[in-house]
Formats: structure tokens, sequence, C-alpha cells
């Protein structure tokens, strides 16, 4: 067993000092053996580098579906806020008008352009359309004054 390891060693040993000869000699294989080494190092840097990057966009990644998330929240509150005030604006025209059931030419414009809004953009309910249909057929007023309103 002893001879086994003592063969292989002197083998081994045998091999190295040849190659550390060539390449002490050989100047082809002193830069082919440099080449070899010095593209290893390159492929891992470069894979450091790749790895740094993808880090990096992976955080990007989650910080911007925070920022969506965010803002489409922000978005919420105030489309819910427009919302409300659409509803509340065509309530009190309605509210306004509706004992004589004849409305002044601007209300009634802004009571349609806010309807419009309220309906199309903001997906509102069917109550302030009940609203709207009932100031749609009211009398419309031309000669209302804007004097004093100020």
């Amino acid at each position: 067993m002893l001879e086994v390891i003592k063969n292989i060693s002197t083998a081994l040993g045998l091999i190295s000092v040849s190659f550390g000869l060539v390449c002490s000699i050989s100047k082809s294989v002193r830069s082919w053996f440099s080449n070899l080494l010095s593209k290893r190092e390159h492929e891992n840097g470069q894979d450091k580098i790749i790895s740094g990057l993808c880090d990096k966009l992976d955080k990007y990644i989650a910080s911007n579906q925070e920022f969506k998330q965010k803002i489409t929240d922000d978005m919420e509150v105030q489309k819910d806020f427009a919302r409300d005030q659409c509803r509340n604006t065509i309530k009190d025209i309605f509210y306004r008008y509706c004992d004589t059931k004849k409305i002044p030419l601007y209300e009634y414009k802004v009571a349609e352009n806010t309807f419009e809004t309220y309906s199309k953009k903001l997906n509102g309910n069917h109550y302030i359309a009940l609203l709207w249909g009932e100031i749609q057929k009211w009398e419309i007023d031309y000669t209302h004054s804007f004097e004093g309103e100020e």
C-alpha cells in the first residue's frame, strides 16, 4: 500500500515538473495557460457584474410595483372624492330648483356637464341618473339675471 502511494506521488510530481518545464521553456504554452487563467478571471468578473445588475433590476422592479400601487390607491381616493363632488353638485342643483321645476340655463349646463363626468368617467350610480332625468324635464329659464349673485 505504501508502495502504491509512493508511485502515485512520483507520477504526479513528474507530471507537474514536466508541465512546469514546458511552461518555462515554451512561450506559446505559457501564453496559452496565461490566457486560460485570465479568461476565467474575466468571466468571473463579468458574472459578478451581471449578478449585481440583476440585483439592482430586481430592486427597481419591486420599487416600481410599490410606486404603481401607491399611485393607484391615491387615484382611487381622488376618484371617489370627485364622484362625491359631482353627486353633491347635481343634488344641490336638483333641490334648489325642484319646487319651481324651472332652472336657469347656466345651472342646467353645469348639471349636464357634471352628470356626464359623473356617469361616463367616474361610473356613478343610478340615483343621480334619476335626478338628472327629472332636471331634463324642467323648463329652462333663459332670462335669469346674474346680478347680485356674486
